[in-house]
């Protein structure tokens, strides 16, 4: 359910981007895996984890809603990069600050996004998505859309289902490479 419409420029910029990333973390990753230096957690596997565990999400979500409008399938592809991108350069430490690894990883993927041509609105909405995937946003968040529809059309619903999925990517029976 995730293929690119022919024509849609904001979906292929958004995707297109995706795949850099993509491509970065899987040469970055065997580095500093030769290195031995590869966070044994936030590492590749995590970030398949995460994707499996948004796409589920987002499936799930689908089956709950039914018909996908346009702004919710380009608010799915966000969450995505959004998931692929959210521990960009993280190197296992813990936050000393609120919001520092995952600022930290927004301002790396921010050039990529201008270089894919990724409107500003889309930039700003996988930003704060990233944002999110703080632990100490986790409660706030569920608070916040506790009251509303939840919708993928809703960034702060969205950025429910991105903190989820990285939660979830942490419950699964392997967590870190041996």
């Amino acid at each position: 359910g995730y293929s690119l419409p022919p024509h849609n420029s904001r979906l292929r910029a958004i995707a297109n981007c995706a795949v850099e990333v993509a491509q970065w973390l899987e040469r970055e990753g065997k580095r500093l895996q030769e290195q031995g230096v590869e966070p044994p957690y936030h590492n590749r596997l995590h970030m398949a984890d995460t994707l499996v565990s948004m796409t589920l999400l987002l499936k799930a979500q689908r089956e709950v809603r039914g018909a996908v409008s346009t702004k919710a399938r380009r608010h799915e592809w966000l969450g995505l990069l959004a998931m692929l991108a959210h521990d960009l350069l993280h190197d296992g430490s813990v936050n000393q600050y609120p919001g520092q690894l995952e600022s930290q990883s927004a301002r790396v993927l921010q050039p990529l996004m201008q270089r894919h041509g990724m409107p500003e609105q889309d930039q700003m909405i996988v930003q704060h998505l990233i944002l999110k995937t703080d632990p100490l946003c986790v409660r706030q968040a569920h608070a916040h859309v506790a009251e509303r529809p939840f919708v993928i059309e809703d960034v702060d619903c969205l950025a429910v289902l991105v903190e989820e999925a990285d939660i979830l990517a942490s419950t699964l029976a392997v967590t870190a490479v041996d």
